[in-house]
């Protein structure tokens, strides 16, 4: 084997590694973007349950509100409606804070 028939094949091997290379590269790129892209929907999400949570706290001050306000009227006994709104008032305080746990 010659020199020159040598160095060809070094070549070739070497121009083999840097194809691969090239492309392991730009899978490393590709998932790096895929990582971006989960994140970004990871953040989208963590700010809409922030916001839930914010929507089910103003509810449950809201129900909180009312409930002081019929009890002060002394009618809270005398409607079944609110009763119900009293029960739901409860359940929602009660599912806060089982999502917080």
């Amino acid at each position: 084997m010659s020199l020159c028939s040598c160095f060809i094949c070094f070549e070739s091997i070497c121009s083999c590694f840097m194809s691969l290379c090239s492309c392991f590269m730009s899978l490393c790129s590709c998932f790096m973007f895929l990582c971006s892209c989960f994140e970004s929907i990871c953040s989208c999400f963590m700010s809409l349950c922030s916001c839930f949570e914010s929507i089910c706290s103003c509810f449950e001050s809201i129900c909180s509100c009312l409930m002081s306000f019929l009890r002060r009227c002394g009618k809270l006994s005398h409607l079944s409606s609110v009763v119900s709104v009293h029960v739901f008032c409860r359940q929602l305080g009660h599912r806060q804070h089982i999502g917080r746990a």
